[in-house]
């Protein structure tokens, strides 16, 4: 069973973490072959306006989980990595489908487009690896077009490990899945060197964000605090109980 797994494509002191991208692509792999793929586009869906031709950009897309299920709601989708491994594995993922969404290897601190070219912008678990999370969602402030939207799906990933309690039921939960899968796997590995100088690794979310937009200029900002009710595997619930899933949804 493959597992979720968190992204990082963002900081040059990060670079070489993430670089790998087969035990991702197992995963998004399966997800584009379950339920996961309609429950996704059912849930992109809400946010988007009807029979629009939109252009989309998906920053951190990895394998292409996003790409390819927006090219196959018939949008003009653009995704970013600074892996060349997760962009091979995502053209791969495309072709597999017979899709044909466009892949660039693009640092998402530093974004290669003309402002207002965006109807959509998403992301799912990339904005916690970002050194000035401030900076980049200025940067797809501009990027949008007026009325665009940002969905940005995400996590408190690192919260547990400066809260004791916390960290002790995420270790409860993994021995579940063991005593339940048979399986060991640890949600946090010991990876502090990669989260332990960003900015949001210790910031409660989605509630900075909320006001971060809105200091920026969104509007319509919106958030659900447990989207993975939606969209998550029943092992997937379980694991991540502590640090559910989060969406946030805003206009331009």
């Amino acid at each position: 069973m493959a597992k979720f797994q968190r992204r990082t494509i963002l900081s040059d002191k990060n670079k070489d973490f993430w670089e790998n991208g087969s035990s991702y692509d197992e995963y998004v792999s399966e997800e584009l072959k379950d339920f996961r793929k309609e429950a996704w586009k059912k849930q992109i869906r809400i946010h988007l306006p009807l029979g629009k031709h939109l252009t989309v950009l998906d920053v951190g897309c990895g394998p292409g989980f996003f790409a390819c299920i927006l090219s196959e709601e018939g949008y003009n989708v653009t995704g970013i990595d600074r892996s060349a491994d997760m962009l091979n594995y995502a053209d791969m993922n495309a072709k597999v489908l017979g899709l044909s969404p466009k892949f660039i290897q693009m640092d998402a601190n530093n974004l290669e487009f003309d402002d207002n070219t965006f109807d959509l912008i998403i992301s799912r678990n990339v904005t916690w690896t970002f050194d000035e999370p401030i900076r980049a969602y200025k940067q797809f402030y501009r990027k949008l077009k007026t009325g665009g939207r940002l969905l940005i799906y995400d996590a408190n990933w690192h919260i547990p490990f400066y809260y004791p309690d916390m960290l002790e039921k995420v270790r409860e939960n993994e021995k579940r899945y063991y005593e339940r899968f048979g399986e060991e796997f640890k949600v946090y590995d010991d990876d502090k060197g990669i989260f332990e100088n960003l900015p949001l690794s210790n910031t409660w979310r989605p509630e900075w964000d909320i006001n971060a937009l809105a200091e920026i200029g969104f509007k319509d900002i919106h958030a659900d605090k447990n989207i993975g009710g939606k969209l998550y595997t029943d092992w997937e619930l379980e694991l991540y109980s502590v640090t559910p899933l989060f969406e946030i949804s805003a206009l331009k």
